[in-house]
């Protein structure tokens, strides 16, 4: 894939053909059409957008820009690929996002930056559709949690990490819901919670251990229903919870505010 998409780019800037911006611009042929180079201001005077058309449909690079003048988004765009490499950027002038659109769709990777610069999501896309591994990070660059996706669903292992590097959870999904066994770890290292789920509920034995790793106490669920509880099972079940609530469902960073000019004609 990656020799694929560094192909891909070498292509799209090689078949670039972006002549002069003066001259004559926003022009129309006799099928009202756009041809050549566009551009549009805001009413406070700052540039819109910018870009080149060849029978109404963008070519190369195209600039988008906020109100304050700073750059928004590139989209560069080829005659020969569906590929569209997007960039995006805060009103600072900040890379914030980028990836590809296939078809005006979400497609390959994308990924998403703090305001410092460093990657903070990463997800792959097939189709608009998430598909492969999905990754968000500490602010220390860190793997926060790792899941994989088929076709929009989760589908394989959460894996859920300390800002150590060391596992805090490893979660089973199969196709949106979970199944299999899940662990729950110390911070260091030692396992803290084993057990099975059967079609999203507790199923079987459960075992709970110290933060030495020794046993302290089994239970068993059936069709997740728990044959006896006490203080410490309610207290780690809370846990267990409070770790599936977010078990692959961090979101990717909101970019609305860019998002909303690309459904739009230029």
């Amino acid at each position: 894939m990656k020799r694929i998409l560094a192909f891909l780019v070498l292509l799209i800037f090689s078949g670039l053909a972006i002549g002069q911006t003066d001259g004559a611009k926003n022009q129309l042929d006799s099928k009202n059409r756009k041809q050549g180079y566009w551009c549009k201001y805001y009413p406070n005077g700052k540039k819109a957008y910018e870009g080149w058309f060849k029978d109404d449909k963008p070519v190369g690079e195209f600039k988008r820009y906020h109100q304050n003048g700073e750059l928004k988004v590139i989209m560069v765009y080829s005659e020969s690929s569906p590929y569209v490499i997007t960039t995006f950027f805060n009103e600072d002038g900040k890379k914030i996002v980028s990836g590809f659109y296939k078809n005006q769709q979400k497609d390959s990777l994308w990924q998403y930056y703090s305001l410092n610069g460093k990657l903070i999501f990463e997800e792959r896309y097939t189709n608009g559709l998430k598909n492969g591994k999905t990754r968000s990070f500490y602010p220390s660059g860190k793997v926060l949690e790792s899941a994989s996706y088929t076709n929009g669903n989760l589908n394989g292992l959460v894996v859920q990490f300390f800002e150590n590097g060391l596992n805090k959870s490893i979660i089973p999904y199969t196709n949106g819901e979970i199944d299999g066994t899940m662990k729950v770890f110390n911070p260091n290292g030692t396992t803290r919670i084993e057990g099975a789920y059967v079609k999203g509920l507790k199923h079987g034995e459960w075992k709970f251990y110290d933060t030495d790793g020794k046993l302290t106490q089994t239970i068993k669920y059936f069709n997740g229903v728990a044959e006896n509880e006490n203080e410490l099972i309610e207290k780690e079940s809370k846990y267990i919870e409070s770790l599936l609530k977010n078990a692959g469902k961090l979101k990717e960073p909101s970019i609305a505010d860019v998002m909303n000019s690309m459904g739009t004609r230029y």
